[in-house]
């Protein structure tokens, strides 16, 4: 929520008004906010956005013959969870299927 209520600050016509709820979403969640993921080095030095913990788990997944409603059965979720986060996977590691996202992780060392 905060990430886009920054991105909204930054690209929004209604900058003020995006600046407050960022600013109110900041003070009354400063507790409860987990910290940003920074950017990981890769073993080959290169600079990947890091992925999330449940990210780099549905990555392992990806490397079984598991299906995506077979991978989201086994993660309690539901299918459009897993797309969002192979989505995200794949946009993370620059790749666009998942045959190339499990090269890609493999390269990375991630795998």
């Amino acid at each position: 929520m905060i990430d886009l209520l920054r991105e909204a600050a930054r690209s929004s016509v209604d900058l003020a008004k995006a600046q407050r709820l960022l600013d109110l979403a900041s003070t009354q969640h400063a507790e409860t906010r987990m910290p940003e993921r920074p950017e990981r080095s890769t073993p080959q030095g290169i600079m990947v956005d890091a992925l999330s913990d449940r990210e780099l788990h549905v990555l392992r997944l990806l490397v079984s013959d598991l299906s995506g409603p077979e991978i989201a059965s086994e993660l309690f979720v539901s299918i459009h969870t897993i797309r969002t986060h192979t989505t995200r996977i794949y946009t993370k590691l620059d790749v666009t299927s998942r045959r190339a996202a499990v090269s890609r992780a493999r390269e990375l060392g991630l795998l």
